[in-house]
C-alpha cells in the first residue's frame, strides 16, 4: 500500500506537467501539424519495418534449410510457393532473403531518421516560441517578484530548461515512444504466432512495469533535486560575474568558490545517483530477457521437435522476443531524461503561472500627450505587510515645476519614484497625473512620458549609437547625434575609435560614469517626456564630469516636470519645491528659503551636508 500512496502523487505530477505543457503549447504545435503528421506516419512505417526484419531467417530456415520432423508446411511470399520454387533456386532464394533483412532495416532505419528529423523541426519551432514567450512573460512581471526570483535562475530556466525539453522530445521522448510501440506490436505478433509461447512473455512485462515504475520515480525525485542545485549553480555564477570587480578588489575569489562548490558537489552526487539507478534498471532487464528468452528456448525446441512449430517461427519469435527488450533496456535512459525534461517543464509551468501584480486594468486608457501635473494624495505603501515604507504622503507638482526629494537614507526617497513610474501600487492613496490616477493609464502610455537618469546607468552591448536609440527606437542618426551635443556626450564619442558606431561593451564597462551619466541623458532628449525622474544622476562623479551633467540636465529640464532624489543637499536649493522625507512621512515641503527658515528638519540635513562656505552663509543670514 506504502509504494501505492507513493506512486499517486508522482503520477499526478508528471500528468500535470505533461498536460500543461500541452496546452502551453497547443496552438504552436497546431501550427506544426504538418510535420507531426509526417513523423507520426514516419514512426508507423518504421515499426512496420521493425516487423518484417526478422521474416526473412523464417522463409530461409523454413524453405531453404529444412531439418527435423515432416514436411516443411508451404510458405508463400506475394503469392508465390517458396517450398515449392526453392529446390532449384536454393541460392536465389538465399539472395532474396539477404537482401531482403537489408532493406527492411534501411527502409526502418530512413523512416526512423526521418520521423526523428520533422519532429526535431517541429519541436524546435514550437519550444522556440515557447522560450520566446517566457521572455516576454518574465519581462511583463513586476518588481516584487524579480526581488523574490534569482537571476541566474531564471536565465536557466529560459535557456537550459527550453533546450532540455526540445533536446529530450527528439533524443528520449521519440524514441521511447516509437520503441513502445515497436513492442505492442511485437507482443500482439507472438501471441497471433503461438499464444502458449506468448503467455509464456507476458508475465515478464507487468515485472518489467513495477521495477521501472519505482526506478523512474526515484529517478525523477533525483532530477528535479539536481535541477535546483542547477539553478543555484547558475544564480550564484550570474551574481559573480556581474559583480566580478569587487569580488577580484576584495579577494573573495575563493569564498564565491566555496560557495558555490556546494551545490556543484551535489550536482555530481544527484546525477551520479541518477545514472546508478539507470544501470540498475538496465542489468535487471537483461536478467528478465535471459529468464524469458531461455523458457521461450526450452519450449519452442520441444514444440518444433513434436511438429507444432517451424524451426522458422521459433526463430522469427525469439528475435521479437530479444528486440522487445531493447526498448525496455534503454527506458530506464529514456525515463531518466524525460525526468529532467519534467523537472524542467515544471518550472516553466511555474513561471508562467506567476501573474503580473502591476498591469493594465479592465478599461485603461491610453494617456493623451501629458502636461506633467503630479499628485500624491494620501500614499501607503509597504513592501511587507506591516512595515510601511511610505507613510500617508501627499504633496502636488504642478506642470513644469522642478522638485527635489531630499532625506535621511532609508526615508523612501526612491520608493516614491517607483510608485511614479507603476513599478509598484500603493496600499493606500491615490497618485495622479494630470488628475488622472495612473491605474487608469495603460502602462505603456504612462512609462512613455516618463524619462529616468539614474545613478547607475545601464548600458547594453552594442554601439554607442543604439544605446541612445533605447531612447526612441524609431530615432535618426540626425536626431541621435543632436540628442548627444545637447547632452554634451558627443565631444567624447567623437574622440572614440569609431564615433558613434564604438561598441561600449558588456554594461558599458568601457566607458566611464561621466561618460554613461551623458548617454542616459541622451536618451532622455530623444524620450521627450513631459515629466523628468532623477534618482542620484550625480552621485559619485568628480567635479568635472559633474558639472558638464549638471549643466546638460538643467537644460533637459528646462520644460519639463521634474522630480529629483538626491544627497547632493545643494542641488535642492533651486527648486520650485523641496519635499523633505523622514521615515517614509512627508515632515515638510516648500521652496529652500521656506524651509531654511522653518528650522525643521531640512534645515538641520542642510546643516549637516552642505559644505562649509554653505553653511556660514546661513549663520550670517540669520
Amino acid at each position: 500500500m506504502k509504494s501505492a500512496r507513493e506512486q499517486t502523487p508522482a503520477r499526478a505530477e508528471t500528468w500535470r506537467i505533461g498536460s500543461g505543457l500541452m496546452r502551453l503549447c497547443g496552438r504552436d504545435a497546431a501550427a506544426e501539424r504538418n510535420l507531426l503528421a509526417s513523423s507520426a506516419v514516419a514512426v508507423l512505417l518504421t515499426v512496420a519495418f521493425r516487423l518484417l526484419e526478422p521474416w526473412p531467417l523464417k522463409f530461409i530456415y523454413d524453405a531453404i534449410f529444412r531439418h527435423g520432423h515432416g514436411r516443411a508446411k508451404e510458405v508463400y511470399l506475394l503469392g508465390i510457393s517458396i517450398t515449392a520454387w526453392e529446390a532449384g533456386h536454393r541460392m536465389a532464394l538465399i539472395v532474396l532473403a539477404a537482401g531482403s533483412m537489408v532493406v527492411f532495416s534501411a527502409l526502418g532505419g530512413l523512416f526512423d531518421y526521418l520521423s526523428s528529423v520533422a519532429l526535431g523541426i517541429a519541436a524546435s519551432k514550437v519550444l522556440t516560441k515557447l522560450r520566446l514567450r517566457l521572455f516576454r512573460h518574465l519581462e511583463s512581471l513586476d518588481m516584487s517578484f524579480h526581488r523574490r526570483h534569482k537571476t541566474g535562475d531564471l536565465i536557466a530556466s529560459v535557456t537550459a530548461d527550453i533546450d532540455r525539453l526540445r533536446d529530450v522530445t527528439v533524443s528520449a521522448l521519440l524514441p521511447f515512444l516509437t520503441r513502445s510501440l515497436v513492442l505492442l506490436a511485437m507482443v500482439a505478433v507472438m501471441l497471433g504466432m503461438n499464444w502458449r509461447l506468448g503467455v509464456l512473455v507476458l508475465p515478464v512485462f507487468p515485472a518489467f512495469y513495477i521495477v521501472v515504475t519505482r526506478t523512474t520515480k526515484r529517478i525523477q525525485r533525483v532530477a528535479r533535486e539536481q535541477r535546483k542545485r542547477d539553478g543555484g549553480i547558475a544564480a550564484i555564477a550570474a551574481e559573480a560575474m556581474g559583480a566580478i570587480q569587487t569580488i577580484q578588489a576584495y579577494g573573495l575569489e575563493e569564498e564565491f568558490v566555496h560557495r558555490i562548490s556546494g551545490d556543484n558537489q551535489g550536482s555530481l552526487m544527484e546525477g551520479n545517483r541518477a545514472q546508478q539507478l539507470s544501470s540498475r534498471l538496465a542489468g535487471v532487464v537483461d536478467l528478465f530477457a535471459a529468464l524469458a528468452t531461455a523458457g521461450v528456448l526450452l519450449l519452442g525446441a520441444k514444440s518444433v521437435l513434436d511438429g507444432k512449430l517451424t524451426a522458422g517461427d521459433l526463430i522469427v519469435f525469439i528475435s521479437y522476443l530479444r528486440n522487445s527488450f531493447k526498448p525496455i533496456r534503454q527506458t530506464a535512459k529514456y525515463l531518466a531524461r524525460i525526468a529532467k525534461a519534467l523537472a524542467s517543464g515544471g518550472r516553466v509551468l511555474a513561471l508562467f503561472a506567476e501573474t503580473p501584480t502591476i498591469a493594465n486594468t479592465i478599461g485603461s486608457i491610453t494617456a493623451p500627450r501629458l502636461r506633467g501635473e503630479i499628485q500624491f494624495e494620501g500614499v501607503t505603501f509597504a513592501y511587507r505587510p506591516g512595515h510601511p515604507v511610505l507613510k500617508d504622503v501627499s504633496f502636488t507638482l504642478r506642470a513644469g515645476e522642478r522638485g527635489v526629494i531630499v532625506g535621511p537614507s532609508g526615508s523612501g526617497k526612491s520608493t516614491l519614484a517607483a510608485l511614479l513610474m507603476r513599478f509598484h501600487d500603493p496600499q493606500a492613496g491615490v497618485i495622479r497625473v494630470d488628475g488622472e490616477d495612473i491605474r487608469n493609464l495603460t502602462l505603456e502610455s504612462l512609462r512613455a512620458q516618463i524619462a529616468v537618469v539614474m545613478q547607475e546607468t545601464v548600458l547594453f552591448t552594442g554601439s554607442i549609437a543604439e544605446n541612445i536609440r533605447l531612447g526612441s527606437l524609431r530615432a535618426s542618426e540626425e536626431q541621435i547625434r543632436r540628442a548627444a551635443v545637447k547632452a554634451r556626450a558627443a565631444e567624447f564619442i567623437q574622440r572614440m575609435s569609431s564615433d558613434y558606431a564604438t561598441q561600449v561593451g558588456e554594461r558599458g564597462a568601457t566607458l566611464s560614469g561621466g561618460q554613461r551619466q551623458r548617454m542616459a541623458i541622451a536618451r532622455a532628449y530623444l524620450r521627450d517626456s513631459s515629466i523628468l525622474l532623477l534618482d542620484e544622476a550625480t552621485t559619485g562623479l568628480d567635479s568635472k564630469n559633474r558639472e558638464l551633467v549638471l549643466s546638460a540636465l538643467r537644460e533637459l529640464s528646462a520644460s519639463r516636470t521634474t522630480l529629483t532624489i538626491t544627497h547632493e543637499i545643494g542641488e535642492a536649493q533651486d527648486a520650485d519645491r523641496i519635499l523633505y522625507l523622514c521615515d517614509g512621512r512627508l515632515e515638510e515641503q516648500g521652496t529652500h528659503v521656506q524651509l531654511m527658515r522653518r528650522g525643521g528638519g531640512y534645515r538641520a540635513l542642510y546643516m549637516q551636508r552642505a559644505p562649509m562656505g554653505m553653511q556660514q552663509e546661513v549663520v550670517h543670514a540669520r
